[in-house]
């Protein structure tokens, strides 16, 4: 069975954190093993009803290379490394990353030790491109909202009474 380990450190919820969860199940429907790494204390992911996916909470990048398998494995981040932990993980792993916000105002240093990335819209995937980024898939990987209710999700409305 082919393993697939993800990285999400994100501590709020947006999302990014929903395209995580959408590429997760996907991958599990086709057969993979996989874990996520997420940032100690997200709580919300327990909640997400992630049906096979083993999440894993760390403190810290240096934790993710200690639980790594030695073996070359995929790693799939949904958030950007940091340029040092980026490049370690590329020099041993196969090293893929979804882009999720544009590029234009923010730093991609990290993301030029990446094997490949995965723009989630046209726009992300243009503000890649501009800011020199060659390690790009050149078709944007779009969501698919998912609709199902998880548990603990509020049924029939909003608050307040109001029903949609």
């Amino acid at each position: 069975m082919p393993v697939c380990h993800q990285i999400n450190l994100q501590t709020s919820f947006g999302g990014g954190e929903v395209y995580t969860r959408f590429f997760s199940e996907a991958l599990v429907s086709l057969g993979w093993d996989v874990e996520l790494f997420v940032a100690s204390g997200a709580g919300f992911w327990s909640s997400m009803g992630m049906d096979g996916v083993r999440l894993r909470e760390v403190a810290s990048e240096a934790e993710i290379l200690d639980a790594l398998p030695a073996q070359r494995s995929l790693v799939v981040t949904h958030t950007a490394a940091s340029a040092a932990f980026a490049a370690v993980l590329a020099k041993r792993h196969v090293l893929a990353g979804f882009v999720h916000m544009p590029l234009y105002e923010r730093n991609p240093a990290g993301f030029a030790c990446y094997h490949r990335l995965f723009g989630v819209s046209q726009h992300v995937l243009d503000s890649a491109a501009g800011r020199g980024l060659g390690n790009i898939y050149p078709e944007p990987m779009y969501g698919v909202a998912d609709l199902a209710l998880r548990p603990g999700a509020v049924q029939g409305g909003i608050t307040g009474g109001a029903r949609l």
